[in-house]
């Protein structure tokens, strides 16, 4: 049992492959309930491509890290797309952590915003 409460309710929407065009699939939904470890939300530096003069324009982008953990039975998989209150994810990793008996514990997911 983990020692984290899990009480942001979220919806996992399952990756089911993709379509003639190569554009991602998604299909069921399962709600379920999840706890959010850390929600960074940042403004990065870009290069603008257009832009070939020597000033090497600039343009600032939106990047976005959050940590989910889950409890350890929650199917969820990589390319999940993850809808939680005024925000969605897309899953980019899932990692299982264990406990000090090498049981597993949860999962801990990171997800960037869409």
């Amino acid at each position: 049992m983990p020692v984290f409460g899990m009480n942001v309710p979220c919806t996992i929407t399952k990756l089911e492959g993709s379509d003639v065009y190569g554009k991602a699939k998604f299909g069921k939904e399962i709600k379920t309930k999840c706890s959010v470890a850390s929600l960074m939300v940042a403004n990065k530096d870009t290069t603008v491509r257009a832009d070939s003069s020597g000033t090497r324009g600039h343009a600032e982008e939106v990047v976005s890290d959050a940590k989910l953990l889950f409890h350890k039975n929650t199917d969820i998989s990589l390319g999940d797309k993850l809808t939680l209150p005024h925000i969605k994810l897309s899953v980019v990793a899932i990692l299982p952590r264990y406990n000090v008996w090498s049981v597993l514990d949860h999962l801990e997911v990171l997800g960037v915003i869409e």
